[in-house]
């Protein structure tokens, strides 16, 4: 189903800004950018697999997939990339194989905006 919470637009920064600073004076330049970089990649591969296992109907996976990247994207402060996989997860928990595609399908476009503000 869409047109529901899942497709609502992202509210406020991709990326808590202290967040961000505070990584950035703990790891240093180069463990920065180490920490963006896998991230992104991570996140991105992973997200391909929960929407594949979303349109096979493996919502035990999708639910395990958005948990844990939900705890990754916390980690950098991605609050609205965060948002979008709590949905997907609350929506494979669910059994709402169309919600949890769409919250998924919107992470990628909020992955790509984190990614960006993340981004030096």
């Amino acid at each position: 189903m869409s047109g529901g919470p899942a497709d609502a637009p992202p509210v406020g920064p991709p990326v808590d800004l202290a967040v961000r600073a505070e990584l950035l004076e703990v790891l240093g330049d180069d463990g920065f950018d180490e920490l963006v970089s896998t991230f992104v990649a991570h996140t991105a591969a992973a997200l391909a697999a929960a929407g594949a296992a979303a349109r096979a109907g493996d919502l035990p996976a999708v639910r395990a997939a958005a948990h844990q990247l939900r705890s990754s994207a916390g980690q950098v402060g991605a609050a609205g990339l965060a948002a979008h996989l709590l949905r997907a997860q609350r929506a494979a928990e669910g059994l709402d194989r169309e919600g949890a595609l769409a919250a998924i399908e919107a992470c990628d476009a909020e992955l790509a905006r984190a990614g960006a503000a993340l981004g030096r």
